[in-house]
């Protein structure tokens, strides 16, 4: 009994054994016979939204050698590729990418260092905006009155991302004055307004607050 089983303890570790022999030989051939070299990832990699358009940036990272990078995105189908010059460990890299359709997309962030060693993979989401973002966005409404020396304006209402008004208005002195109203401002005096002459307004929208674009609606106007 005790025979039969330091035989089988040994056949099974010899099978074993053999078994990891196999699994050597693959990982050998698979890594061409030495040890796989990685260049420094992406470090940070942030997704900056854009009007048909994003922008990716991450930090250069410690390693001098890294001299490339390739942006992927739509299951590889595009990609883009950049040059990474010489530069601190805390500088940054920015890759822009224009023309492309509104949507959210799944990027993917390669370096390669000087050697052509490429990095793990870092993937990360971002959004484009375009057209369907901008046929939402709601202005603020304005009513404007005036008591023959100045004008106050009113405003009211808005949808999210709202950071504020235009505002273009002639001056008494001639000469068309521009004005930004914030969205916290729910008053604004003109005290210096040319009375019966007309206001352009138009309303700002940044989806988010690492946005490289500000949304604009089209002009409306107002008379008091």
């Amino acid at each position: 009994m005790k025979t039969n089983w330091l035989t089988g303890l040994m056949l099974s570790a010899l099978t074993v054994f053999c078994a990891c022999r196999k699994q050597d030989e693959v990982y050998k051939e698979f890594i061409n016979g030495g040890e796989i070299t990685y260049a420094h990832k992406a470090d940070s990699v942030r997704a900056h939204p854009g009007n048909n358009r994003i922008q990716l940036a991450w930090l250069r990272g410690p390693s001098p050698d890294v001299t490339q990078a390739k942006v992927y995105w739509n299951s590889r189908a595009d990609s883009i590729e950049i040059a990474i010059p010489d530069g601190d460990k805390l500088d940054t890299v920015k890759v822009l990418i224009d023309d492309i359709d509104e949507g959210i997309y799944t990027f993917e962030v390669i370096t390669f260092d000087r050697m052509g060693n490429r990095s793990v993979a870092v993937d990360l989401l971002g959004t484009v905006y375009g057209d369907v973002y901008r046929s939402a966005l709601r202005g603020r409404s304005v009513t404007a009155s005036s008591d023959g020396s100045t004008l106050l304006l009113i405003w009211s209402g808005g949808s999210e991302d709202l950071l504020g008004e235009e505002v273009y208005y002639q001056t008494q002195e001639g000469p068309e004055r521009k004005l930004f109203v914030r969205i916290n401002e729910e008053t604004s005096l003109l005290p210096d307004y040319r009375q019966g002459s007309a206001i352009r307004y138009r309303s700002l929208f940044r989806p988010d607050t690492l946005a490289i674009d500000t949304f604009y609606t089209d002009f409306e106007e107002v008379r008091p």
